[in-house]
């Protein structure tokens, strides 16, 4: 957690398969630690200032590939660390890994030549 409060990056890059339709148990665990961020500001008045970030998030998955719970998870990463994050094009995923490896996986590559920052 120190590595995040020093504020010393511009991206924030986070990666995790999707587990159970959600990002995985130590991302999660993550999150959940940087409720201290909302109780501060909620119960203390007290924000922390983060400078602007560029966000990117890469997710792997199989089963149906859902990322809907994972997507809000990170969204709410960003948000608190104040990274910019746009859905359509800093968001880089290959959801249905049961059938296709993520390298073998085609759109990977469209995804990522459209990251342009």
């Amino acid at each position: 957690m120190e590595i995040i409060f020093k504020d010393d990056y511009d991206v924030l890059i986070i990666a995790s398969p999707i587990y159970m339709y959600n990002v995985t148990p130590p991302l999660f665990s993550i999150i959940t630690r940087l409720n201290m961020l909302w109780s501060n500001k909620f119960f203390f008045n007290k924000e922390h200032d983060f400078r602007e970030k560029q966000g990117l998030l890469v997710l792997t998955g199989g089963g149906n590939g859902e990322p809907k719970h994972a997507l809000e998870m990170v969204d709410l990463i960003f948000k608190m660390l104040n990274a910019k994050f746009d859905m359509n094009k800093d968001y880089i995923y290959s959801l249905n890994t049961n059938n296709i490896p993520a390298k073998e996986d085609g759109q990977l590559k469209e995804m990522m030549e459209k990251i342009r920052w």
